[in-house]
């Protein structure tokens, strides 16, 4: 563990749903500021369930913390607003007339307006080198840029914490390696959920997998791609032939 200060802290986070499916089962996660982590699972392990507890959607048990901030009733506002989370389907993210519409519209709805709302909007973009594409209908932009576009309408709000959930999910390899670069340039403490293994060795120099509703394995990323048993017992795998040395990560 880093010895820079915690930014999210999650303990003993459990949730069942109503069928009585344990989804989580006594999480616990710390993450601190400027890490970039990887959360890795197999289908139905808890990831997508651990998200929306992230942000209250779901009323798990347990406490999660985020920049000092225990969430709770009284403090969803403030918790989701640190919290900027990138859909699978940019398309989900994406519904103004214009991307520089789209980026705008979170700021605006929280108050930001004239030059203020403008430097924020310009900031976001040129972070993922799209401010020439601000008029651009969302709709007509490629895959690589609807992500793009996605990342910078929740940069906007100036998240303390940017979860990506399966980013590279329909991306052809240009796309991949684009956004790769894009995530390791933000100043920003990142989580990314993510069946992509190579993806999260790029980017990610630690990884968790989630199994089960388990932590099962914390550890360097380089480390725990290593261990082949390892992930063959959590139904992962790294493509046919792929060698992690081929990978630098950052």
């Amino acid at each position: 563990m880093s010895d820079r200060p915690l930014l999210l802290r999650i303990r003993d986070l459990a949730f069942t749903y109503p069928d009585g499916t344990k989804a989580l089962r006594g999480v616990n996660l710390a993450v601190t500021r400027g890490e970039r982590l990887a959360v890795l699972g197999p289908n139905g392990a808890g990831k997508t369930t651990l998200l929306l507890s992230l942000l209250g959607v779901l009323a798990a048990e347990g406490t999660v913390e985020v920049d000092g901030i225990t969430l709770g009733p009284d403090t969803f506002g403030q918790v989701r607003r640190a919290i900027g989370l990138v859909f699978q389907d940019a398309h989900d993210q994406l519904f103004m007339s214009t991307v520089g519409d789209d980026v705008a519209f979170g700021p605006a709805n929280a108050g930001l307006s004239g030059a203020a709302l403008e430097d924020r909007v310009v900031s976001a973009l040129t972070a993922v080198d799209l401010v020439g594409e601000r008029s651009r209908v969302p709709h007509h932009l490629s895959g690589g840029e609807s992500r793009r576009a996605a990342i910078a309408s929740v940069l906007s709000m100036e998240p303390e914490l940017l979860v990506f959930d399966e980013p590279t999910a329909n991306l052809d390899p240009r796309g991949r390696r684009q956004l790769g670069e894009l995530v390791m340039s933000l100043d920003a403490t990142v989580i990314v959920v993510s069946h992509d293994l190579p993806f999260a060795l790029r980017v990610c120099n630690r990884s968790v997998i989630l199994d089960k509703g388990r932590i099962v394995a914390d550890a360097p990323t380089r480390e725990l791609f290593g261990d082949g048993a390892l992930l063959d017992r959590h139904s992962l795998e790294l493509p046919y032939g792929f060698d992690p040395d081929t990978i630098t990560s950052s």
